[in-house]
């Protein structure tokens, strides 16, 4: 009999450790729940400089009217300290904000632009008379962000509007000039900052880079730069991460920030599971939304309740999908906080990475997560080989394994400590609990080995190789 490595196609709630190792997803932990009746649709956070404070955004709007929208401000534990209701014109297809020296900016193409200070209250934004003494506009409504150390853009339509210069004796991010309205070639619906500072628009007419210097003067100046010919043609589709910019394509994302980058393609194999159907969709353009996220992008579908986790340093991408009742993990963005550990914000919750369980802060409340990897093998049709055996590695823990559809759980001998029963003394130490076989028979006849390998509860770890063993050569098929 021979053993043959199979290659591992696709991950389903996997993460990988700090260590290297491949495990399953950690928990998700409900902090914060949707206000009632409500669902949300933007977030952020945003730093107090002077206390060391983070506040956190959150919009949502009503089950039952989308131009019905709230505009909330929660201190770190979520308390909240202001709720301002705003009249949208549709459900708000994206938020986005600005800070210049404590002054706050939040903008939607769907909402009036709204402006307050740090730690303070908000409210519409009324136009505030340029110190240059040129004429002030409208403050546009759109996509937003800060640009360098002291000015405000706001991309609305196939113009972008650069806001006069916010210094400590004057200026503001509510003034906007018509000399400072610069009309672009495409309808833009992606607005960022690459990792040089530079101001980087996705428009209908492709990628193009504001050198971060055209900030410079009263009168903003300096020539762009087409990155690339990817077009976007809607909100939510392109993320920026490791300061390289993304986007969605038809089979799953790639850098757009340059010509001729490899795509991703994210989607499962058609196989037979033993778990679930393949997470997948005609066109991630169309049927995906992406977010920015710590460690690369988050792709989350719209079709199905499942969403993608990068890994961009480890060159690793997960599905992850939720066990909380009635959630359905339309992600939302993420939020921050006051020690810098990410959150994952949903429409219907906040949630923070961490422990062994789905549920509450100290509750469970899901079914525990379970990791599963697919692959396949092509065997030779004329020799009809059966499959005898699968080989995995887990760190103790129940472990699922399947070749076509056909189930096998195995739980293999555990020799690291034993809680309540192993001593520790100088002897005797604690250690991480390594990861032992779990091998399982079969006798599958097959020219495609579908193999399913899994683990259950969050944490544990498992091997990244996956084999499996064949038996001899059956006499030939039949012409």
């Amino acid at each position: 009999m021979s053993d043959v490595p199979v290659k591992m196609l696709s991950k389903r709630n996997c993460w990988m450790l700090s260590g290297g190792d491949l495990a399953v997803r950690p928990g998700l932990r409900l902090l914060k729940a949707a206000e009632t009746n409500r669902e949300i649709v933007g977030c952020f956070t945003v730093d107090n400089v002077n206390t060391q404070e983070v506040w956190h955004y959150i919009v949502d709007v009503s089950n039952s009217d989308d131009t019905d929208v709230n505009v909330n401000i929660y201190d770190d534990a979520f308390v909240q300290v202001q709720s301002l209701s705003v009249t949208s014109e549709r459900r708000p297809r994206a938020v986005s904000h600005a800070m210049v020296l404590e002054q706050i900016i939040i903008s939607s193409p769907d909402f009036p632009t709204l402006w307050g200070v740090v730690g303070g209250g908000i409210k519409e934004a009324v136009k505030v008379a340029s110190d240059s003494g040129n004429t002030h506009i409208d403050i546009p409504r759109g996509l937003c962000m800060a640009w360098g150390q002291d000015r405000v853009v706001i991309c609305s339509g196939a113009t972008v509007y650069v806001s006069d210069a916010v210094t400590s004796t004057g200026g503001s991010p509510r003034t906007f000039i018509g000399a400072n309205a610069v009309p672009r070639p495409g309808n833009i619906y992606g607005l960022h900052q690459d990792g040089s500072g530079n101001l980087v628009t996705c428009s209908t007419s492709g990628v193009w880079a504001w050198p971060w210097d055209a900030a410079a003067t009263t009168i903003v100046q300096g020539g762009w730069q087409k990155m690339s010919e990817y077009p976007t043609h809607d909100f939510r589709r392109t993320a920026v991460a490791h300061g390289r910019v993304y986007g969605l394509t038809r089979r799953g994302y790639r850098v757009i920030d340059r010509e001729g980058t490899e795509e991703n393609n994210i989607s499962e194999p058609r196989i037979s599971s033993g778990t679930a159907n393949a997470i997948e969709t005609a066109d991630y353009r169309t049927y995906a939304r992406m977010h920015d996220g710590e460690h690369g992008p988050i792709i989350n579908l719209t079709t199905d309740s499942a969403f993608l986790m990068a890994d961009l340093s480890a060159g690793f991408g997960s599905w992850w999908t939720m066990t909380h009742a009635g959630e359905e993990a339309h992600i939302q963005g993420t939020l921050r906080t006051t020690e810098g550990d990410e959150l994952l914000v949903t429409q219907d919750g906040v949630y923070a990475y961490g422990g062994n369980f789905d549920g509450t802060q100290t509750t469970a409340g899901g079914t525990q997560p379970s990791a599963i990897m697919l692959g396949s093998f092509k065997l030779s049709p004329e020799s009809s080989n059966v499959i005898r055996r699968v080989h995995f590695g887990v760190d103790g823990t129940t472990a699922k394994i399947a070749v076509n559809g056909v189930v096998s759980t195995k739980t293999p001998t555990q020799v690291g400590v034993v809680l309540g029963t192993s001593t520790w003394n100088g002897a005797t130490l604690f250690r991480t609990a390594p990861i032992q076989s779990a091998s399982a028979d079969f006798a599958v006849r097959t020219d495609e080995a579908q193999v399913e390998v899994g683990a259950l509860n969050p944490l544990t770890r498992m091997s990244v190789d996956v084999s499996i063993v064949l038996g001899g050569q059956s006499r030939k098929r039949r012409a």
